[in-house]
């Protein structure tokens, strides 16, 4: 009953946007290279404002039912799900995950630098399987649909939180 070890996703929204970022901005657009971006990234964005709105702002991210977002969201998943589920553990079990990070994101995010996604160093992650606060931008059905199309069965649990403003 208890050989299993899950592993912690954390950031899902967060990685999802910032490889978004990548491939929308420098490869698909070629609004700008990757050595700008990483200088922009080792300064936290100081004296980059423009390049981080463009990152932020004009970038498409998951969360909002955009196919091009959410396949990089998909991609990222599946790639953790390939690299843990089923390797052995100490006990005689297997690594499984889920997406239940509750507040480590938090943590976490203050241990990163800054992303392609155009979040500043030391800010928080986003949450299990949200997308990044504040970037989900047309309504609570979108989100869903986004969420949607994520493999719950591969998980051991998942955490969406909605946060609903007037």
């Amino acid at each position: 009953r208890y050989d299993s070890s899950y592993i912690q996703g954390v950031g899902l929204g967060t990685m999802a946007d910032s490889m978004t970022s990548i491939k929308h901005n420098i490869y698909d657009r070629e609004n700008l290279d990757m050595q700008e971006l990483l200088e922009a990234l080792k300064n936290d964005f100081e004296n980059s404002e423009k390049l981080q709105n463009l990152l932020k702002e004009e970038t498409p991210k998951y969360g909002n039912d955009l196919e091009y977002a959410d396949k990089e969201m998909k991609r990222v998943f599946e790639t953790f799900f390939r690299a843990v589920d089923g390797r052995p553990n100490g006990r005689g079990g297997e690594y499984r995950i889920n997406m239940l990070p509750t507040t480590v994101h938090v943590y976490f995010g203050s241990k990163c630098g800054a992303l392609p996604d155009g979040r500043e160093a030391e800010r928080p992650l986003s949450e299990g399987i949200s997308p990044v606060q504040g970037m989900d931008d047309r309504g609570p059905t979108a989100v869903f649909k986004s969420v949607s199309k994520l493999d719950h069965t591969k998980t051991g649990g998942t955490l969406l939180n909605q946060k609903i403003t007037q």
